[in-house]
């Protein structure tokens, strides 16, 4: 499961994740 966290970190997370 990606956090929030780890897409502001810049890490490439899957598009249902980045939305949240």
């Amino acid at each position: 499961a990606w956090a929030p966290g780890r897409a502001a970190a810049g890490y490439p997370v899957p598009g249902p994740v980045r939305a949240r």
